[in-house]
């Protein structure tokens, strides 16, 4: 097991339970099944994709007030087995903000002299005003009445989990049709889904799959000399063959790994 990888499993755990946070209060605030939060906790983190997984570690972080940009950050660094780089960052310096001025005024401030008449301040006055209205109808039809700035919307990270679901659910429709055959392929397993399972399939050692597996579900596999299963839930998935139920299972969220060839299975991790 990396050890960095399990370093940061374990300070994520430290950390909710710091704070005082449980794991259904994460599930309820979020939408993540505590299965998979807890697989973060226990450094299982081939139970989904990477995707999954690092949209996960976000909301993690953000249930406990860690910054997730860091978060991922040392997730990335610890699966490369990298230590974080301890040297503080240095804070971006804050330009003052600088109230930009409307108008400026052309004309040179005169001081006053006791030979101006009143009837020239009057005149003053009036022009300025008649600028300033002026000034002001022109700001309103340049930059406010033809203002049409488009605003741009940033899809969250749970949409993208969801469109994301989506498309394995489509996928899904289709579950009982074989993947990948070809004349050569003598064997045939069927998986059938008790819970929803992320299942990632090796083809005689070659060709690699990915797909969920959603509850009531099945999903007939083809290959000519073996199987490679590794199973995001070892509890939600039975395998078949020869329409007899091999011996397989497992903990509920518990990653397994087995290969199946013409004689069953064999090499379970």
């Amino acid at each position: 097991m990396n050890e960095l990888l399990k370093k940061f499993s374990d300070d994520l755990k430290s950390r909710r339970e710091e704070v005082g946070i449980s794991l259904e209060e994460i599930h309820s605030k979020f939408r993540i099944d505590i299965k998979f939060l807890k697989a973060i906790e226990d450094c299982n983190f081939d139970v989904l994709p990477e995707i999954y997984i690092k949209a996960f570690i976000k909301s993690y972080a953000q249930a406990v007030d860690l910054d997730y940009n860091e978060v991922l950050k040392n997730f990335e660094l610890a699966k490369k087995g990298k230590v974080e780089d301890k040297q503080p960052k240095q804070k971006e310096e804050k330009k003052p903000t600088q109230e930009t001025k409307a108008f400026e005024s052309d004309t040179d401030e005169s001081e006053p002299t006791e030979s101006k008449s009143k009837s020239n301040s009057n005149s003053i006055i009036i022009i300025s005003a008649v600028i300033l209205i002026g000034a002001l109808t022109a700001v309103y039809f340049l930059f406010i009445k033809n203002d049409n700035s488009i605003i741009v919307k940033e899809n969250p990270v749970e949409e993208l989990i969801d469109e994301n679901a989506d498309r394995f659910e489509v996928e899904e429709t289709t579950s009982n049709q074989i993947d990948n055959t070809s004349a050569a392929d003598s064997l045939r397993i069927n998986l059938k889904a008790i819970d929803s399972s992320w299942v990632k399939f090796v083809k005689d050692a070659k060709d690699t799959t990915e797909f969920i597996l959603l509850p009531r579900r099945e999903k007939v596999l083809a290959a000519k000399n073996k199987f490679e299963l590794l199973i995001g839930n070892s509890a939600g998935i039975e395998i078949y063959m020869n329409n007899q139920k091999l011996n397989f299972s497992g903990k509920k969220g518990e990653v397994k790994s087995v290969m199946i060839d013409s004689k069953g299975l064999y090499n379970v991790k």
